[in-house]
């Protein structure tokens, strides 16, 4: 499998995590609660950096591509904080997930463009 069709796959799966992530909400919520909104928020921002990273490869490279590696970045870097307090699999999924849309987001970005670690 190429790199690019590992981005491709990887977006689509983190789509598919925001869909299930935000039609769950209704089943662990059983009311329009403060906790259900930022639940339901929580999967529609999945689906943003989804949507986000597919426009990129779309794109090829063009546009700002240090914005997808950014966003990746903070959304790995979330799932990491969440982990250390929540301990599921589909946690470990989702930061696993999110490390491979990271380092998929590399190759869209030029060297002297990376954020320096």
């Amino acid at each position: 499998m190429t790199l690019r069709r590992l981005h491709w796959a990887a977006a689509i799966a983190a789509l598919l995590l925001g869909v299930v992530h935000v039609a769950y909400t209704a089943r662990l919520h059983h009311a329009l609660t403060l906790d259900a909104l930022w639940f339901a928020g929580t999967g529609l921002a999945l689906i943003a950096i989804a949507l986000l990273n597919i426009t990129a490869l779309r794109a090829e490279g063009r546009g700002s591509p240090g914005l997808v590696l950014a966003a990746n970045l903070v959304t790995t870097g979330f799932f990491g904080l969440i982990w250390t307090v929540h301990k599921a699999p589909q946690v470990m999924a989702g930061l696993v997930l999110f490390v491979v849309l990271t380092r998929c987001a590399m190759v869209l970005v030029p060297k002297r463009a990376r954020p320096s670690l």
